[in-house]
């Protein structure tokens, strides 16, 4: 009889538990059995929020392809934002090129209120194909908000930087204020 009764009791609680899971947590499992945790998220009281993307504008390429007269065929790109205005805290310039070229690559960046570069200096040793990205944080370039420059990058084929005889892309472009 009293192994019924046992019986009994123990069906009871696992239809209490099958039941209403919350009830037989707080009352104790009266079992013994350990009970499998619950598969239910709670909610969370922190939501994610991304990052905001690096640059949120859109861009627009500045090309130019090979000199007159030569037989190279290739297609070399300065990707800016739009407006030409950049990220004051990072501010950074896309480019890229269409095949690799065994020539330096040299960015000139213009105050024309100044009659001296910003910045001159060749920042890649010879064009690889594909785009890069210049960060003017790891060149050491320091530019005002607010005033525009002139920016030239140019791959040089002749040993200068001339618009009739070698690669050259122009913009003009803006720190904006922070």
């Amino acid at each position: 009889m009293n192994s019924w009764r046992l019986l009994q009791g123990l069906i009871s609680v696992a239809l209490v538990a099958a039941l209403c899971p919350g009830l037989a947590e707080e009352r104790g499992n009266e079992s013994g059995r350990k009970e499998a945790p619950s598969t239910e998220r709670q909610p969370s009281s922190q939501v994610y929020t991304p990052p905001p993307p690096a640059n949120p504008k859109p861009l627009i390429k500045v090309t130019v392809g090979a000199p007159r007269g030569s037989n190279l065929d290739i297609q070399f790109s300065l990707l800016v934002p739009v407006d030409r205005v950049l990220a004051w805290n990072d501010p950074t310039l896309n480019w890229e090129i269409s095949r690799d070229m065994d020539s330096p690559v040299r960015l000139i960046i213009a105050d024309p209120e100044r009659t001296q570069p910003v910045f001159d200096r060749v920042i890649a040793p010879r064009a690889e194909a594909g785009r890069r990205v210049i960060r003017f944080s790891g060149l050491g370039i320091r530019l005002k908000p607010g005033v525009h420059y002139d920016c030239t990058l140019c791959i040089s084929l002749h040993g200068g930087c001339s618009v009739a005889r070698d690669l050259v892309v122009m913009t003009e472009i803006m720190i904006e204020p922070p």
